[in-house]
Order: C-alpha cells, then structure tokens, then sequence
C-alpha cells in the first residue's frame, strides 16, 4: 500500500471515529437512534434532538434501596389487644404455695389479687406481710369461710369485720375487696357486706383446681373460657390441697394469655379490672409514683366507675360492668354448688 492509499484508509476512520467522539456523556451507543432520531419506549416513539442528554429509566419493578427496607420495622402490637385478665387466688395464705406463687408472679410482672381467710391469716402473719410488701392486693375472704347465706345478718359482719381486724393488726390495708366463700351470696347476704363499707367480687373464669387436676389441665380450662375483647376475672386457690398444681399452672396461663394478646391487670376498688399495669418487684429502682401504691379509692388511682343496669346492685356481679342474677348454687339449700 503507498502513501496516497494509506492517507485515504486514515481519513476514512476518522470520518468514522469522530462522531463517537463527541457524544454527550450519558448517551449510549448500543441504542439506534439514541441521537437524531426515534428513541423507543413504552408511551410510543419519541422524537429526540441531536445534542440532548437522555437519562435512563428504572425499571418498572425496581426493588425498594437497601436502607429503605430496613426503615420498614413492624411497630409493636399494644399488650392489650385482645383483652384484659385480673388473677385472683382464695383460701389462702399458705407458707409454701402463697409464697412460691408471689415469687412467679414477680418475676412474670404480673398483679393479682388475694382473698384472705382470717384464721389462715392468723396462723401464716409473715406470708401476709410478703404478699402485701410485694404490691399485691389482698381481700377479705370471712374467718372461717361459711355459707354466708346460712348466717344472719349479724354473723355475716362479724365474719369480715374480724378478718379485716386481723389484717390491720398485720398493718396491711386490704382495701374494700370482699368474695364470699363458694360465690354463694343473695340479696340480704349483699346488704350486709356493703354496709360494712366492703364490695363483693365474684368471677368470669372458674379453674376448678379445687376438683383435682395437673398443672397443664387447670391452665387449660382456665384458657378454654377466657372471653376475647372482654375484661376476665379468673378463680384460683393458694390454700387447697391441690394448690402446688394450681400455682404451676400460673406461668403456663400467663404466657399463653400474653402470646393471645391478653394484658393482665388488678382489680380496682368497685370489683372491676382495673387499667392494665405491670408489677415492678420490690427493690428495682423507679420513679417514686411508680413505686408508691395508691390508697383505693383516692382520686388519683385511675379507677373509672363500673357502669350497672340493674336497678338492684346487689344482685352480684358475674360480669365486668353489669350486674345479672347469681347462678342456682348461690343460695342457700343448693346441693350443686362448687367447692370452694
């Protein structure tokens, strides 16, 4: 090849190269007509002129950045979403059963409520007081646990009046919760212990640990009547012969309750589930209107009233907020009644 041909090969390339050259950055070359001429996409042909700098498109379906997914953390589900549940334990206390429990519910952080037996309260002055030094609750259960509606007016104050006796003279201050022995109250039976400044409190969720039963079958009874979106009141024992199961059972029906979505709670002075609070043991450091109990009744305790729609309260309460009338076994002469 001589100089003539080798000068007219370069001119050729750099009549080729020099376009490419000076494109404008951002501009691909793969793409036909990406410069003075059609650009295809999806809205149809586009018409595109020289010079102009095109930015590329994301796709369709393009994934969420990195950091965008993890902003995206699913917010906690409220603790009472389900409902709430007021544990109360009767009959007792009892050295070894009274105490195991309050060690359980410490250290699950959850309140709950005791009705005393003034004898049992007598016999056992230092589970009292580990109860009462715990934070919990503690009601009036009668001395000596009779059918109430058997006595007579006068036998029916002197059973609370001496437990409640009793229980200050430990310097506990049980506050006006009273449950009558086997739930058995009428009428007059509830005019006596109100005018004694007490309130009865029945139950919504029975356990029957009293019949006899493991720990996981008590749980499971207790669990089977819970009532969703609703306030449950269940019945325990820490004083009966087969209490050791019942208190077993306690950390089975907490963590079953709480992965349900239920929140535990006390009883608040009218006999209804009070606003959920969790339990904080004695010694941890908090603030001090966390760690001061609030007297019942007083105006700061966060109580809302209980609503009734009988004209006669007194009837009994078998459910959170209304009154309806007591089951058969409640008065006296029935032969089915549960045991206590």
């Amino acid at each position: 090849m001589n100089r003539t041909e080798r000068r007219t090969l370069l001119v050729a390339f750099a009549a080729v190269l020099l376009p490419l050259a000076v494109l404008p950055v951002g501009v691909s070359t793969a793409s036909p007509g990406a410069v003075g001429g059609v650009l295809g996409s999806a809205d149809g042909p586009q018409s595109v002129e020289p010079g102009t700098v095109l930015q590329a498109r994301p796709p369709a379906h393009s994934p969420a950045p990195a950091d965008a997914r993890s902003r995206s953390v699913a917010r906690p589900r409220p603790p009472c979403r389900t409902g709430s549940i007021a544990l109360t334990f009767d009959d007792g206390p009892t050295p070894v059963s009274t105490s195991r429990l309050v060690r359980v519910l410490l250290q699950e952080r959850v309140p709950a409520t005791f009705f005393m037996n003034g004898a049992k309260v007598r016999r056992s002055p230092h589970t009292v007081r580990y109860v009462d030094r715990s934070g919990f609750t503690i009601g009036n259960h009668t001395w000596s646990h009779p059918e109430l509606p058997r006595l007579s007016g006068r036998q029916i104050r002197g059973q609370v009046l001496r437990t409640g006796a009793e229980l200050r003279r430990l310097g506990v201050d049980t506050g006006p919760l009273m449950r009558p022995p086997y739930g058995a109250i009428n009428a007059r039976v509830a005019r006596e212990v109100r005018s004694v400044g007490l309130v009865p409190v029945l139950w919504t969720v029975d356990s029957r640990d009293w019949s006899g039963g493991s720990a996981r079958q008590i749980a499971r009874r207790i669990l089977a009547q819970l009532r969703p979106y609703q306030k449950n009141i269940v019945l325990q024992h820490d004083g009966v012969e087969n209490s050791p199961a019942s208190v077993s059972a306690v950390r089975i029906v907490i963590r079953a309750a709480r992965a349900r979505g239920y929140c535990f709670s006390d009883l608040g002075p009218r006999g209804g589930v009070a606003p959920y609070r969790s339990v904080v043991p004695p010694g941890t450091p908090v603030a001090p209107q966390t760690a001061s109990r609030v007297p019942p009744g007083s105006a700061s305790a966060g109580w809302s009233p209980v609503p009734t729609r009988s004209a006669d309260p007194t009837l009994g309460a078998r459910q959170v907020g209304t009154w309806t009338p007591l089951p058969p076994w409640a008065f006296a002469g029935s032969r089915d009644r549960p045991q206590p």
